[in-house]
């Protein structure tokens, strides 16, 4: 038996129906989102990560949980550069996964240029 309700880490929101968003790929190309945690791949996929940032008092921490291989790591480092910590969020991904016998997560689709909203003068 699970030691939290499936609910309080379930999909409740599709990145795709957002208008847009910001910060959720820190660790990773985002598959949905719910309550906070970040899920990184599709459910059936045996490489599913469910994520979750967070940090205060000068740190940055973040959890790590691959559910089919019961497999998680939870990390903390001392503040610093957001380069630093994006680092840190997919090193973390890849032990994970390593650590779990499964395959690395594919590399991230390239994004699209921004838009501008008002032309230049």
């Amino acid at each position: 038996m699970p030691s939290q309700d499936a609910s309080a880490q379930a999909v409740y929101i599709l990145p795709p129906s957002l208008v847009s968003q910001k910060g959720l790929d820190h660790a990773g190309e985002p598959t949905g989102v719910g309550l906070g945690w970040i899920h990184i791949l599709p459910i059936g996929s045996p490489s599913h990560i469910v994520e979750k940032t967070g940090g205060g008092a000068g740190f940055e921490t973040y959890i790590a949980i691959n559910h089919s291989r019961r497999t998680a790591i939870f990390v903390a480092a001392t503040d610093g550069p957001v380069d630093t910590h994006l680092n840190l969020f997919n090193a973390t991904n890849k032990l994970l996964l390593a650590v779990a016998g499964l395959p690395p997560l594919p590399p991230p689709q390239p994004k699209p240029a921004a838009k501008r909203k008002h032309p230049r003068r």
